[in-house]
């Protein structure tokens, strides 16, 4: 949802000594929900992680992805590729079991652009990470172990990594 805000003037050209002059009001604002102003659709929601205890620097990958507005993300590599330039945000849930950490960094090409530990001592627990991330055209985005890590899945803990294209 957004807004579309149109401004109008009577400078090019001027009007004439005697000419017609801008009648009316120059300003026409419209709402978009979505509509034929809304921008590209960038979406995704992966799921299905398929490896629980990944290595230092393996890159997490979710094999499901029941939402993938613009093609973006991969679940053959685990890796989201910007189909276009603008601001993303993403997002990120671990579930670690009981007593374990798990270590990660989500990355844009080779950069750290987010690095966390979730541990639990006492229950299996999902835990919930995001960021913002300018994107060009093209980058890549991914989600990388940092040491051995340990994760869980069941019915009522699902591992995710999302992102969604917030302005171009």
């Amino acid at each position: 949802m957004g807004i579309q805000r149109r401004h109008r003037s009577c400078t090019n050209p001027v009007p004439a000594r005697f000419g017609d002059h801008c009648y009316g009001v120059n300003l026409d604002d419209r709402l978009c929900i979505p509509g034929p102003c809304a921008g590209p659709s960038v979406a995704f929601r992966s799921t299905n992680l398929t490896n629980l205890t990944p290595t230092s620097g393996e890159t997490l990958v979710f094999t499901t992805a029941p939402l993938n507005d613009g093609n973006g993300y991969n679940i053959s590599t685990g890796v989201f590729t910007a189909p276009i330039a603008g601001t993303y945000i993403f997002s990120l849930q671990l579930c670690v079991p009981a007593g374990k950490n798990t270590y990660y960094a989500i990355m844009v090409g080779t950069e750290e652009v987010k690095r966390g530990r979730f541990i639990d001592n006492d229950f299996h627990t999902c835990y919930s990470s995001d960021t913002f991330v300018v994107l060009k055209s093209n980058e890549n985005v991914y989600v990388k172990s940092i040491y051995q890590s340990y994760l869980a899945t069941n019915d009522y803990l699902w591992n995710t990594f999302s992102g969604i294209l917030v302005h171009t």
